[in-house]
Order: C-alpha cells, then sequence, then structure tokens
C-alpha cells in the first residue's frame, strides 16, 4: 500500500514538473504602425477554446505571458485588428504591430430627440442633425466626456467589473463584443459603477460610457473568463 502510495506521488511530481518545465515565459512590446505604444492592449492565452490566462500592456506597451505548447495568444485593442500566435510564432522578446480596423457605422436613434440621430461606433461618436428639409450638416460633439478618468477592474474577470469615475454620470454602460455588436446596458445607479458579466460567454467585451444625450465614450476592455 506504501508502494502503491509512494510510486503515485513520483507519478503525479513528474507530470507536474514536466507541466512546468514545458511553459515558456513570452515577452514583448505592443505598438501601431506608427509606433506608437498601445497602452492597455488585452493579450489573452487559449489552449483550444478554453481561455488560460490574461494580461494587459503597460504604459511601454510591454507584456509578459507563460505559453505553453499548442497555446495561441490573441491580442486586441479597441479601434484595431486582432492578432492570434503561437507559441511557435513567438520569441522571448516579441515586437507585434496592430493594423487598424475599419468600423461600420451604426445607426442608434435617440428617441428623447425625434430631429437627432445618432451614428455611432466603437471609436468614436459622431452626430448628425437635420437643419432643414435639403441639406444637414455633420458635426463633432464635444462634451464634458472628454474629462472624465476611468479605473475598471478586475481585469480579467469571471463576474462583477467595478468602474471608478473622477465625476457623477448619469447615463448607462453599454457592452459590445468585438464584432461591434451591442450585447447589454448597465444603467448607472449607484458608484462605484458595478456590472455583471457572469452570464456572458468567455470572451473580450468594449465598455461604452452612453449618456443622456446619446453621447458615448469608450471605456476600454475587459477580459471576461469563467
Amino acid at each position: 500500500m506504501n508502494k502503491n502510495l509512494l510510486l503515485t506521488i513520483i507519478c503525479l511530481s513528474f507530470i507536474f514538473l514536466n507541466t512546468t518545465i514545458s511553459q515558456e515565459r513570452i515577452k514583448g512590446t505592443i505598438i501601431d504602425a506608427q509606433g506608437e505604444f498601445l497602452i492597455g492592449a488585452n493579450v489573452i492565452n487559449r489552449h483550444g477554446e478554453k481561455i488560460v490566462s490574461g494580461a494587459s500592456a503597460g504604459i511601454k506597451g510591454e507584456f509578459e505571458i507563460k505559453m505553453s505548447a499548442g497555446d495561441t495568444i490573441e491580442i486586441t485593442y479597441l479601434g484595431f485588428k486582432p492578432q492570434k500566435l503561437s507559441l511557435e510564432d513567438m520569441q522571448f522578446d516579441n515586437l507585434i504591430v496592430l493594423e487598424e480596423e475599419n468600423y461600420g457605422l451604426k445607426e442608434v436613434v435617440v428617441t428623447a430627440y425625434q430631429k437627432m440621430h445618432y451614428k455611432c461606433r466603437l471609436i468614436g461618436f459622431v452626430s448628425h442633425q437635420k437643419e432643414s428639409k435639403q441639406e444637414s450638416i455633420n458635426k463633432e460633439i464635444e462634451t464634458e466626456t472628454d474629462k472624465i478618468n476611468y479605473n475598471y477592474y478586475p481585469n480579467p474577470t469571471s463576474g462583477t467589473v467595478n468602474i471608478e469615475v473622477n465625476m457623477e454620470l448619469t447615463g448607462s454602460i453599454e457592452i459590445f463584443d468585438t464584432k461591434g455588436s451591442h450585447i447589454r446596458s448597465f444603467p448607472i445607479v449607484e458608484y462605484p459603477i458595478s456590472i455583471d458579466l457572469s452570464s456572458l460567454v468567455d470572451g473580450i467585451y468594449h465598455l461604452v460610457y452612453l449618456n443622456q444625450e446619446g453621447v458615448g465614450e469608450n471605456i476600454g476592455e475587459v477580459v471576461k473568463i469563467r
């Protein structure tokens, strides 16, 4: 009995040691085509469909993550095309350049303002106001949202995300997936703002603050894991 137990412990030790040794610590820097650091870019490590771990790029676009054979990392940043890389594609230190994404415009009708329609996309919001029956003009809306500082955590999360802001907000937090589809809306009722993503499937989601005038501002990306 003792011999069997000893053999079991030895076997488990070898399995654990082999798993640990097979993992590689990968470092990299994420930039755009102009060489600007993409601060806060998400790095998701998957083994098949399962999310294994995640990381976010620092102030110089740097990240560090452990990978094993068969793992694939997906790098995403709002307004840029995602990039997938396997362990075989990676070196110890990597420079990763993301390409900008062109999102199609999606129209949102704000019922409180019958004469105004808002065309929005994940990387910005532009208003279109009808001034006459024959002509209209497009203009960029400048609002107090430019002054808002957001701090949201934890990220990645298995459920609740808390959002801290430096001023009182009225409106809602909107959730979009990486394809730009609207997933859910959370009215702002208390502080710190708390949203529950536990019912969503694992993946990457975009957080957008939408005020009562229908003007939105991107907060950032959050990774949902189990």
